[in-house]
């Protein structure tokens, strides 16, 4: 006969949301436990065009986190950018089999081509990434 399980925790939406006072309150039991002397917050980003509203409200809010991190814990904050190819640069669909191929625009272009695009795209947020307050 099987033991009987601990029934699972389910979490509702609302937890969340009537918890926390600010966004900072989402890191602060893990700050205050690990003491950490910096933060590093990660930022993907599709490099499949150019940005568009919610790739900038994206990372705007990640320098936020961090600058709000900085002041409240009084640690060194930073923000990375992690180019995320996921995005299909071509699909062809085999007209036997019905399977969709993804090509990604890192082997469409090469590796040379792919810098530039990113750099080409992003130079505003690249530039504000560079900025301290």
């Amino acid at each position: 006969m099987p033991e009987p399980q601990a029934p699972a925790l389910i979490s509702p939406n609302s937890v969340l949301a009537n918890a926390l006072l600010r966004t900072i309150d989402m890191i602060r039991p893990r700050v205050q436990a690990m003491r950490p002397r910096r933060i590093e917050f990660i930022v993907g980003t599709q490099i499949n065009g150019a940005p568009h509203l919610g790739t900038h409200l994206v990372q705007s809010s990640a320098f936020l986190l961090a600058q709000q991190a900085r002041r409240t814990f009084r640690v060194d904050t930073a923000v990375r950018f992690s180019a995320l190819d996921n995005v299909p640069y071509d699909i062809i669909l085999d007209p036997e089999t019905h399977h969709a191929y993804q090509q990604t625009y890192f082997h469409a272009l090469g590796k040379d081509d792919i810098a530039d695009l990113v750099t080409g795209l992003l130079p505003g947020v690249l530039r504000f990434a560079l900025r301290r307050d």
